[in-house]
């Protein structure tokens, strides 16, 4: 069941950065979990969506852009553990074996930003999964930090109790975390899907 919630919570994220990315005119492709290859925009259908597992795209600046879901981040040195939401400021375009593709999430310079995404809606649960999620999103500052990249952080949860809000919107003030969203809030998630492209 937790996977599920997790995929439905993709799902959304993917299809409010494809819109933002639509609105901002940009092309950008996918790549789904049981494909090699990736298919333009166009050629994804709605219900391919929850199979998405990376987006890629050029800023309006031209800058290359790839967020791939779900991966180990060497870096961070946790055992068995993915990052839900991983944004490269270079695409795998030349990576052509896994051992290409084990050294380029192995390089914290290939880094922009990195999130986590929780997608349960039980209030009674949602104490729980922020403090999981910043419990990774600190892990990941500081062994980038260590690395010499300091990479952006963000936080999108379905659940967001009002304890949480503040810590939440603490973090935001100080600059711990660089975006934060409300799942649920369509304004909130279009706001950060935006900044997501704009990066």
């Amino acid at each position: 069941m937790r996977n599920i919630v997790g995929a439905l919570a993709g799902e959304k994220l993917t299809r409010y950065i494809s819109a933002q990315l639509r609105n901002a005119r940009l092309d950008h492709s996918f790549k789904l979990n049981s494909e090699s290859k990736w298919k333009n925009a166009n050629q994804i259908t709605p219900d391919e969506m929850i199979l998405v597992k990376a987006i890629r795209w050029k800023t309006v600046r031209g800058n290359s852009r790839e967020l791939i879901y779900n991966i180990k981040v060497p870096v961070v040195g946790q055992k068995g553990n993915n990052i839900d939401i991983s944004l490269f400021k270079k695409q795998t375009t030349s990576v052509r074996s896994p051992t290409q593709m084990k050294d380029f999430v192995s390089d914290p310079k290939n880094y922009l930003s990195l999130g986590e995404l929780k997608g349960g809606i039980d209030p009674a649960g949602a104490d729980e999964h922020w403090k999981t999620a910043n419990t990774a999103l600190q892990r990941i500052r500081a062994s980038f930090k260590r690395s010499g990249n300091n990479v952006a952080t963000f936080f999108i949860g379905a659940a967001i109790e009002t304890s949480m809000a503040k810590e939440i919107y603490k973090q935001l003030g100080n600059q711990e975390l660089t975006s934060a969203a409300n799942l649920t809030n369509d304004d909130q998630l279009a706001d950060l899907c935006s900044w997501i492209v704009q990066i």
